[in-house]
């Protein structure tokens, strides 16, 4: 009988101790506005997206939830906004989104570039441009910083939400 009494107070403190880490943890005083946002941005989600009560369950949500709380804590902004689409992609829901053009045209990123660009089934290409753009007019985009084209539209797509993976 004591070594069931021993046994029963170790996972009873086991048990609180936890508690108590995970409070700690989840406490305000322990981490930074964006970081208690994302815990309250994805418990909301859990709650009340169609699909939500299936994502606690989901390896990809989960590490998607890490991901954004670590980008809360650090300093980039932009870091902070991907973690964001990719959790939202998570859902494979076109519906439940980042209005990235009004992210790129206010708030984190107020600066228009001065060309469109579209795609189209040959490649990429400058469809308007103007200013020192204009002699880009009509010009294919192969690369973005050095990295092809295509590596870059795998990249964006695997963070923009939709019903599915086309």
């Amino acid at each position: 009988m004591p070594k069931r009494i021993v046994l029963l107070v170790l996972i009873t403190t086991l048990a609180v101790t936890a508690r108590l880490a995970i409070a700690q943890i989840s406490s305000p005083d322990n981490q930074s506005p964006r970081a208690a946002e994302v815990l309250h941005f994805a418990e909301a989600i859990e709650e009340t997206h169609p699909e939500g009560h299936l994502l606690a369950s989901r390896s990809d949500w989960s590490e998607a939830v890490a991901e954004l709380y670590q980008a809360a804590e650090g300093e980039g902004q932009e870091d902070y906004f991907v973690a964001l689409m990719r959790l939202l992609a998570t859902l494979h829901d076109g519906h439940t989104t980042m209005p990235l053009g009004l992210v790129l045209g206010s708030g984190l990123y107020p600066q228009r570039l001065p060309l469109v660009l579209r795609a189209f089934d040959d490649g990429l290409f400058v469809i308007e441009a103007k200013d020192e753009a204009m002699p880009l007019l009509g010009a294919r985009v192969t690369s973005f910083g050095g990295e092809p084209i295509a590596e870059v539209s795998d990249r964006f797509a695997a963070v923009w939400p939709g019903n599915n993976v086309a």
